[in-house]
């Protein structure tokens, strides 16, 4: 982002920082204070997941108005009676136009493979970046860049593990009512660590009232 690229945006952006929608300070009542660039952390991680297990599951069967109960191997499940052993199945019985429907409890055996690609914030928090990462803001030497801008550069308490523990808990969504586990699998392909450039715009109006306008270095958008 250039120079002239940000106070074009800042002079787009600044008076609606303050006031209101029907009364704003004009263009030159607004100053800026100061303009500082950081570099905020965020993680890549890319992986393969994949899990055999168990879960409990409900499977709905349709039937013609006729059938009274279904038989699927030693287990009997009434679609029309209402008294009798199976009398507490009455709630999961649905009644349609032409079919009649009910609902049959199952434990299935499942096996999934999932590929993932998540961002985490410096939070931990998962975000989608949206980055079209052009060589120019890539740094060839990165570990001189991190020494020589080590007062710009924003730093984050996660470590390896938690982040690790978001990753899975992601690719593990929607799983359903797990039993229990046969196998699983974890393997993370890419797990890389990016600074994005953030500028840090310090506004105040008339009143001296300040505002920070925080915007992403890479796409020009107001964070």
């Amino acid at each position: 982002m250039e120079s002239d690229e940000i106070k074009e945006l800042i002079d787009k952006k600044k008076t609606g920082l303050f006031g209101n929608v029907f009364k704003r300070p004009k263009p030159d009542e607004i100053s800026i204070l100061s303009t500082d660039l950081f570099f905020e952390p965020i993680w890549k991680i890319k992986g393969e997941y994949d899990i055999d297990f168990y879960r409990k599951n409900t499977h709905q069967i349709s039937t013609d108005p006729h059938v009274k109960e279904i038989i699927i191997g030693t287990g009997v499940f009434p679609v029309l009676t209402d008294s009798g052993t199976w009398k507490k199945f009455k709630d999961t019985i649905k009644f349609g136009d032409k079919m009649n429907k009910t609902d049959i409890p199952v434990e299935e055996h499942v096996e999934i493979y999932r590929e993932s690609e998540l961002y985490l914030n410096s939070q931990g928090q998962p975000i989608e970046p949206n980055l079209k990462i052009e060589s120019k803001y890539i740094e060839n030497f990165p570990d001189e860049f991190m020494k020589s801008n080590k007062n710009n550069i924003r730093s984050s308490d996660l470590t390896e593990a938690p982040i690790i523990d978001v990753y899975l808990s992601n690719v593990k969504n929607n799983l359903g009512d797990i039993l229990r586990i046969v196998s699983e699998r974890l393997v993370v392909d890419i797990f890389e660590q990016i600074f994005l450039p953030v500028y840090e715009i310090r506004i105040s109006d008339s009143k001296n009232n300040t505002k920070i306008l925080r915007v992403d270095g890479m796409s020009s958008k107001i964070l």
